[in-house]
This record gives structure tokens, sequence and C-alpha cells, in this order.
């Protein structure tokens, strides 16, 4: 008699299925940035001028559904030239210094508020709140790349400079 079973599953491994590494590509629509919402690398161009990138760098963008509000992150690599980062450190810094003077003259304020004249002291909250707001605007206007909308599996974004968009393809699907 013989030792083969007929029923017995077979021994052979499983077939390995190959990780399937994020769709990759990039597209413009108008002017906004459409890529996949798992990331990827977009093409060697500087995204702030347009040239051909000396540099990478990797941006997290956090989005989400309009329906739902839990944040999701997408890992974009992007590319710079040395003037583009010169620029991108410029007004990320220009953004935490407008913050940072809002704090410090908030707590300032308060330290010394009892020694101002009412008028003196509305003049003065009103400087500190209006240097938040440009803090406020400034640090999110210096992200490279900002959340527009998301349809499906893509994600649309803001902040490509059109040199950069003029060098990719014509979105393909429906906006």
């Amino acid at each position: 008699m013989s030792d083969i079973n007929p029923y017995a599953a077979p021994r052979v491994p499983d077939p390995v299925l190959p990780d399937r590494p994020p769709p990759g590509g990039a597209w413009r629509d108008g002017r906004m940035l459409v890529v996949h919402r798992l990331g990827g690398a977009l093409p060697h161009i500087c995204l702030l001028t347009g040239e051909p990138a000396e540099m990478r760098l990797p941006v997290n963008i956090r989005w989400s559904y309009p329906i739902d509000y839990s944040m999701r992150n997408t890992l974009v690599e992007i590319g710079l030239t040395s003037g583009g980062s010169r620029k991108n450190v410029r007004n990320s810094n220009a953004g935490c210094a407008a913050n940072g003077v809002s704090v410090v003259g908030m707590f300032t304020l308060i330290a010394i508020s009892g020694q101002l004249s009412r008028p003196l002291f509305s003049v003065l909250l009103a400087a500190v709140i209006l240097s938040a707001v440009i803090g406020m605007i400034v640090s999110h206007y210096s992200n490279l790349l900002r959340f527009a909308k998301a349809r499906g599996e893509y994600i649309w974004l803001r902040g490509a400079d059109v040199r950069f968009l003029d060098q990719l393809p014509v979105w393909p699907g429906p906006r």
C-alpha cells in the first residue's frame, strides 16, 4: 500500500506573493500635484525651481478625508536644488521666529501688564496677536507641499512650482 494520501494538502510551499510597491507616478492637475496616497518618489526635479535636483528630501504630508477626521500620513520624496533648499530653510526659520516673537511677547506682556496704561496694553496685545497670525501663516506656507484634496487612491497637493508641474504629465483620471 502506498503512503500517499490523495486527500492531503499538497506539500508544495505556497507561492511567494510579491510585495506590491507603492504605485509611483506624479501628475499635474492644473496648479496641483497628484500622487498616490501611499506616497513615493517624485521625479529628480527641484520642486521649487523646476531645475535638475541636487538632493532628495522626504516630506511627510498629513491629510484626511472630509468625511472623517482621522489623520493619515503620506511620505513623498522630493528633489531640491541647493537654492530651493535654502529657500525652504529660510521660510521655515521665518515662521519659527515669528511664532517665537509672539510667545515671548505674550509672556512679557503678561509680566508687565500691571505697569502699562490700557491703550498701550491694547496696542502691544494687538502686535503680539498680529505676530502670532503672521507666524502661523508663514509656517503654513513654508511647508513644501500642502494637502488640497483626496479622491480614491490619490491625493492632490499644493505648493509645487509651475516650472516643476510643467514637466509632469497631465492627470489622466477624473477630477
